[in-house]
């Protein structure tokens, strides 16, 4: 209901000085990743995504563009998971090995592990950007 004073543009107003922020900055995800090789096959996988609860604060890093044919980040990185996972590779990956000979046999395994980073992703037009910040996750 709008009161003959003009009180509805002067809410409208206030409205959108309070919600527009929001829609200017980038959505803030943690990312983490880790595969578990054993005898050179890929036992394990696991790629973590989280919304963060408040925006990423720090220094921007690296930005990777990919074609964004959906505002669905799983399936965003799920449809270009190779170029995605170079980019991790870029970043910083920490390498676990273990090797052992027993009996003229041997046994490797190998733990690669992304720590969870804050990324944000802005989305605009057909593609998305995913940027790395600073901070990361303790």
């Amino acid at each position: 209901m709008r009161s003959r004073n003009g009180s509805r543009s002067l809410s409208f107003t206030i409205c959108t000085l309070i919600l527009l922020p929001f829609y200017l900055y980038a959505d803030s995800y943690y990312i983490g990743y880790r595969a578990i090789v054993k005898d050179a096959l890929l036992v394990d996988e696991t790629l973590n995504i989280s919304r963060a609860m408040t925006p990423c604060r720090g220094k921007e890093s690296t930005t990777l563009s990919l074609p964004a044919l959906t505002q669905n980040v799983h399936t965003l990185i799920k449809e270009n998971s190779d170029q995605f996972y170079k980019y991790l590779l870029s970043l910083s990956l920490h390498v676990r090995h273990n090797e052992s000979v027993i009996n003229s046999q041997s046994r490797s395994l190998t733990t690669l592990t992304f720590p969870t980073h804050c990324f944000t992703i802005d989305f605009k037009g057909n593609l998305a950007n995913i940027t790395l910040m600073s901070t990361t996750l303790n």
